[in-house]
């Protein structure tokens, strides 16, 4: 769980130019998906005798007699966030600060939000100022009820009425959100309208690396509990009359489902998490989690518990998890099995079901990001498996591939880069060009075992950087013109032989005799420098080495990786 802030900040920049304003400081959990701006009733307060302060928003148009009538008008300024891919945001509080610039200004405000809705009764506070002037400026604050963690993009509006003139004004300037951001699940099930119809497939979240296989569903020893249902739920009942976990084994009495990673990726299981509530005394009052990955039999059980607690006020959240378990590309079922009822129609009410997982590469299957692939936690690159990227220009998920992951990245497998066609050619990089190809928000670490990278013009070769949280290619200045891991003479007779500059002819000379593995100490800055004279011994030993062995070009090289 992490914490954040949005602060929206209206620097320096009068209405007359822009509307919006993006985050002066932002959450790197968190998008702004769309900047602070004027709702349809309201416009910037421009000319005609309107005073700007500067770094504000001066806002005129807030003349409706009532909330309800500023609601319908679209008197309001606002903004929305959007949670990053893999995370939740709870949010906690939402600030407006603003002041009157005179009598005839608005005097009441209220902020509300898409969460609550936007009516007039569902208002997160209001207030009322008749004070006027910069002088006197107020911050109206908005507490946030309680949420469950939000995925989808969150709108927050500061509606204002009561003012008495067209061109009456109020500034604001700042707005600011306060959220907790937390990791949300791989997979989750939509319990939405469900009144007991399975297998269930509607899906709240879905890692695009994942697949649901079978829906939940009743076991064969379990059916649906058609009375009492409250709706927003599995209604079980048929749980075992036994004492013991075997005898729910023996019966068949669970529910299920069952996920797979998509081709290409291996998935690891985390976790897998039942909410529910017990209908009664006589309810189910024990429960056990097992799975595909550790076997149906007693004692394989990933979590037990023992329930004591009815009602709906008293749902409990059950989950189980995988310690060690391995990477798998087959499907994974997960069961919650129920027992200890005191008859088979006493029920249990199953209101929420979702898994969490990590992923890893797959020996003989590549990923392929094709654009931009975000990977919702943990990425562990195996020995044996294969990240493809392709380049085509400069623009990161769009020219070139990208693979990201919230949660770590741990390199071990290969990498292979191939240049992507440009508009009737390949693409062809030039020095100092960067490509940052794989981050992750908790780090990368270990490198790639083996590195495979197209060929680039002659005097240029790749470095690859293994950054903190990132890896990037980087197109940097070689003297190793025939890159067989040495500066020689063989490299002056391909400098000859190709029309090299006088440039790259002093980038060879000063590292003559340098090997171009990690650490060698070869130079690659910019090639610039003055003509220099050929030293007549270097020329005989030019003249020698291209008599004997000559190295050609290779379609790709592995490159030395550097930190």
């Amino acid at each position: 769980m992490w914490s954040g802030i949005l602060r929206l900040f209206p620097v320096a920049l009068a209405p007359t130019t822009t509307r919006t304003w993006n985050g002066s400081t932002l959450s790197p959990y968190v998008e702004v998906s769309r900047g602070l701006d004027f709702g349809p009733g309201v416009g910037p307060r421009l000319g005609n005798g309107g005073t700007d302060a500067g770094n504000e928003f001066n806002v005129a148009g807030h003349t409706a007699a009532s909330l309800a009538q500023a609601i319908t008008n679209g008197d309001y300024l606002s903004f929305s966030v959007d949670p990053i891919a893999g995370t939740g945001a709870v949010p906690s509080s939402v600030s407006f600060r603003l002041w009157r610039n005179g009598g005839s200004a608005s005097r009441n405000f209220a902020i509300l939000s898409n969460i609550d809705g936007f009516t007039s009764g569902a208002a997160l506070v209001q207030a009322t100022y008749t004070d006027t002037g910069i002088g006197s400026q107020h911050t109206l604050t908005a507490n946030m009820p309680a949420v469950e963690a939000l995925t989808e993009p969150i709108e927050f509006r500061l509606y204002g009425w009561g003012g008495t003139a067209a061109t009456s004004n109020t500034h604001v300037n700042l707005a600011s959100l306060n959220a907790r951001f937390v990791a949300v699940p791989t997979l989750e099930f939509n319990f939405t309208g469900v009144q007991d119809t399975a297998p269930l497939t509607a899906l709240r979240r879905q890692d695009a690396n994942l697949a649901l296989t079978a829906g939940l569903n009743f076991g064969p020893g379990v059916a649906p509990r058609g009375a009492n249902n409250a709706g927003n739920e599995f209604h079980v009942a048929g749980f075992s009359t036994g004492s013991t976990l075997q005898s729910a084994i023996d019966s068949g009495d669970y529910l299920s489902f069952s996920v797979q990673a998509v081709a290409g990726m291996a998935m690891i299981p985390d976790s897998v998490s039942f909410t529910l509530w017990r209908q009664a005394s006589g309810s189910a009052a024990d429960y056990a989690i097992l799975s595909s990955v550790g076997g149906f039999a007693s004692g394989q059980q990933s979590a037990q518990a023992h329930f004591t607690t009815v009602g709906s006020g008293n749902q409990q959240v059950f989950t189980g998890a995988f310690v060690g378990a391995q990477p798998t590309t087959g499907p994974v079922e997960f069961r919650l099995y129920g027992w200890n009822t005191a008859t088979s129609l006493d029920s249990t009410h199953v209101v929420g079901a979702s898994m969490r997982a990590r992923f890893a590469s797959v020996a003989g299957s590549p990923i392929d990001p094709t654009g931009s692939l975000v990977v919702q936690g943990d990425l562990y690159h195996l020995d044996g498996g294969l990240i493809a990227i392709d380049l085509g220009g400069h623009v990161a998920g769009d020219d070139y591939d990208t693979l990201e992951a919230l949660g770590k990245i741990e390199l071990e497998g290969d990498l292979v880069v191939s240049l992507a066609d440009a508009g009737g050619s390949p693409f062809a990089p030039a020095l100092g060009d960067s490509f940052n190809f794989l981050s992750a928000t908790e780090g990368v670490t270990g490198q790639f075992g083996d590195v495979a990278l197209p060929l680039l013009s002659m005097g240029l070769d790749w470095r690859v950087d293994y950054l903190p949280s990132a890896v990037a290619l980087t197109v940097v200045a070689t003297a190793d013109f025939n890159r067989d891991g040495a500066v020689d003479a063989a490299d002056y007779v391909v400098w000859r032989k190709n029309g090299g500059t006088e440039a790259e002819y002093n980038l060879w000379r000063t590292n003559f005799g340098a090997t171009t593995g990690a650490g060698s100490g070869v130079k690659v800055e910019s090639l610039t420098s003055t003509a220099v004279p050929e030293p007549a011994s270097i020329l005989l030993l030019a003249l020698g080495a291209a008599l004997g062995s000559w190295r050609g070009h290779r379609s790709s090289t592995r490159v030395p990786s550097t930190r």
